[in-house]
This record gives C-alpha cells, structure tokens and sequence, in this order.
C-alpha cells in the first residue's frame, strides 16, 4: 500500500468511515490480493462494527498469506468467542502462545521512516510516534 493510501486510510479509520476504508483497501487489494495490511484494517473495522462474517473472512485469508499473522489470529479467536464457537476461539487463541510475535503495525513503522526524512530541528521524538 503506497503511503498516501495509508494516510487516508488512518484517517477513515480514526472516523470509522467503513465505506472509505473499504475503497481503499479494495484498490490495494486489487494491486496486490496479498496486501497484509489492508486484510487486517477490513478484518478489524469489520470486528469494530460487529460485521462477524466479514471480519472473520478477512482475518483468515490474510492467515492464507501468513499463518502466523499475531493480529489475524487474535481476530479469528475474538470473533469465535463472540459469536459463542468456544471451541474454535480456544483453539485459535492458543495458537497466539505460538505465533509469531506481534509487530509494529507497518503505518506506524512508515510513519517512523517518514518523520527521519524532516529536519531534525522539527523532528518528533522517537517516543513519540
């Protein structure tokens, strides 16, 4: 996903603007159908908005491209456990004992290789971000 687009992205879902959020993770999706983050921002605002179905389909296609994805597994379990399929939801909640660990989310990494490039009279701190 170009940096533009997750800075659009960031800001429809800091206003959980689910039709904006969609447009834009369908046309990275379109780019590259392995395109990690956009799967897990539609599996999440789906999770958010109680939108079970497409959270989970989301959550385990992105599990299709990495089956050790922390954040898809622990959305696969949430929504289980919600939806009351205990069984499932144990299973998969313990599979995040055993996945890999989780990772800075790539906006917030982008972000932090973005802010290096300005001065360094105007840079934020690295605690910052």
């Amino acid at each position: 996903m170009k940096l533009l687009a997750m800075m659009a992205l960031g800001g429809a879902v800091g206003r959980n603007d689910i039709g904006r959020i969609e447009s834009i993770c369908s046309q990275a999706l379109s780019v590259d159908k392995r395109d990690l983050m956009a799967l897990m921002v539609l599996a999440d605002t789906y999770w958010r908005n109680k939108q079970f179905d497409k959270a989970i389909s989301r959550a385990l296609q992105a599990l299709e491209f990495d089956p050790n994805d922390f954040y898809a597994i622990r959305i696969v379990a949430g929504v289980y456990a919600e939806r009351g399929e205990h069984e499932s939801a144990y299973r998969h909640a313990k599979r995040l004992l055993t996945a890999g660990p989780p990772t800075f989310p790539p906006t917030k990494e982008t972000s932090r290789t973005a802010l290096a490039r300005f001065p360094s009279k105007i840079r934020v701190p690295s605690d910052g971000v």
